[in-house]
């Protein structure tokens, strides 16, 4: 509506779909539009805000796993594997289950998950049980564990559980 392209949407081509603002600009001027780039700017701050946030607190998982021995990983050579559910964490605390809706860390026995170290990013992918589904966002390392960063999309998960565990391949 109107001849305004609003600063959201240029914000959102560029860091959603990697779309320049040049560009942008530039496809729509040849049809008659301009861009909000004071929008666009204000948009642009707020991402850099969330960022810095986001990186500047980390949850140290090291005293709150207190489980023996270590997570089998088997990701050199498998990139699906059946496992068990051997630890769940709600907002950083120990607890028995996770429910639809929750952002929970999963400790499995055995993963394909890489889990983050030496630069390398963590896998992501999914778990699933016969009642649940949840989408695993990082894998990262605590002690001799691997730690799915998830949401429970479905269902509810429980210490004990046997899982799925599928890592996305494309972004391996």
């Amino acid at each position: 509506k109107g001849s305004q392209i609003p600063g959201d949407l240029v914000f959102r081509l560029y860091d959603t779909y990697g779309f320049p603002v040049d560009l942008t600009n530039d496809i729509a001027r040849e049809r008659g539009f301009e861009l909000d780039i004071e929008g666009y700017e204000i948009a642009m701050q707020e991402q850099r805000k969330r960022s810095q946030a986001s990186g500047a607190f980390q949850v140290d998982y090291n005293n709150a796993i207190n489980l023996d021995g270590e997570t089998e990983f088997l990701g050199y050579s498998e990139v699906q594997a059946q496992a068990t559910v051997r630890g769940l964490l709600l907002d950083g605390q120990s607890c028995e289950r996770g429910d639809e809706g929750d952002e929970i860390v999963v400790i499995l026995d055995r993963t394909p998950f890489y889990g983050e170290s030496g630069g390398q990013i963590g896998d992501t992918g999914y778990l699933t049980t016969d009642s649940a589904k949840l989408e695993v966002r990082d894998t990262t390392r605590a002690q001799d564990h691997h730690l799915h960063h998830s949401v429970v999309v479905s269902g509810s998960v429980a210490t004990g559980d046997a899982v799925s565990a599928s890592i996305d391949q494309s972004l391996r």
